[in-house]
């Protein structure tokens, strides 16, 4: 069976697209967007900014294709970025420097601590990796993914989730590697990967 990406968002400083379609969300006024999406999760405040990009980037994909996958099918998670969470620690450092640590910092910053609010939020099951890479690889994120389908995974949830000082560079997919579809269809691979980088 060939492998489908089903659903996608790219964030971007300019703006969001979900499925080749530009939401009307400004990225700069996260709690309006996560307004907009009639939800109650208030753990949502206690995270960074990063961390509340991913959480919204994600509550969009999954919406498109939650009815079509079984609830208890098995998710797994392959996200990556340059630089863990080095922006937030960086600002609990300066408050360090002033002799005034705030914990409220860093607590939900981890990026095993933002894929574990995903899993909880949603009740996925599977496997959790973050990596650290120096840029956007459509091999690797390719070469990986297909790893966990030759071990019988049916979905995975990929994502590039870069934040350098104010500039944001997300992107999110879900893989299917079964016969659930979703609001679009692009074939896994390599070439599909970096055009959709680029949007």
């Amino acid at each position: 069976m060939t492998s489908q990406i089903i659903s996608y968002c790219r964030i971007k400083n300019d703006g969001v697209i979900l499925n080749d379609r530009p939401l009307p969300y400004d990225t700069s006024s996260l709690k309006q967007w996560y307004q907009g999406l009639s939800i109650h999760y208030p753990k949502f405040h206690k995270m960074d900014r990063y961390s509340q990009l991913v959480f919204l980037g994600v509550e969009e994909l999954w919406t498109q294709i939650r009815p079509a996958i079984d609830f208890e099918a098995s998710i797994s998670m392959i996200f990556a970025n340059s630089n863990s969470c080095i922006h937030t620690d960086m600002g609990f450092y300066k408050t360090l420097e002033k002799n005034r640590p705030s914990p409220s910092l860093f607590v939900y910053t981890l990026p095993n601590i933002m894929m574990g609010e995903l899993s909880i939020r949603h009740q996925w099951k599977g496997e959790q990796f973050f990596f650290i890479l120096p840029k956007f690889d459509a091999i690797f994120y390719y070469n990986y993914t297909n790893l966990q389908f030759e071990i019988g995974k049916k979905f995975a949830l990929v994502g590039w989730v870069e934040q350098t000082g104010q500039q944001l560079d997300l992107l999110l997919y879900f893989i299917s590697n079964s016969s659930v579809t979703g609001p679009i269809s692009i074939a896994h691979t390599i070439e599909e990967l970096n055009k959709l980088y680029t949007i």
